[in-house]
């Protein structure tokens, strides 16, 4: 049979492992819900991240758009600014 210290000190670990357990317990809890709004801020973010690529594509079609824009705009200056050349041109000949 137990001794009355030996019965003391087994109790008395007892109720630590079990204010342990319940620590962890509610550790646990807090740590679920934690983690289902991480998986709820990762469905948002990535949702958002989604949007945002889609978005990036069409600038940079918008982008691409805009430099053959830009190429197809010096051309043509550079085509009308030879036209006014040769009307320089023909007005001296005409004496105009």
């Amino acid at each position: 049979m137990m001794d009355t210290e030996t019965f003391n000190q087994l109790e008395a670990r007892i109720g630590q492992a079990v204010t342990r357990i319940r620590s962890l317990s509610e550790e646990r809890t807090r740590l679920a819900a934690r983690e289902e709004e991480l998986e709820a801020q990762l469905a948002d973010l990535s949702g958002r991240n989604r949007n945002l690529e889609g978005e990036l594509g069409e600038l940079r079609e918008v982008n691409g758009d805009r430099a053959e824009f830009e190429s197809t705009r010096q051309e043509i200056e550079r085509r009308v600014a030879g036209l006014l050349e040769r009307f320089a041109e023909l007005d001296e000949i005409t004496g105009e």
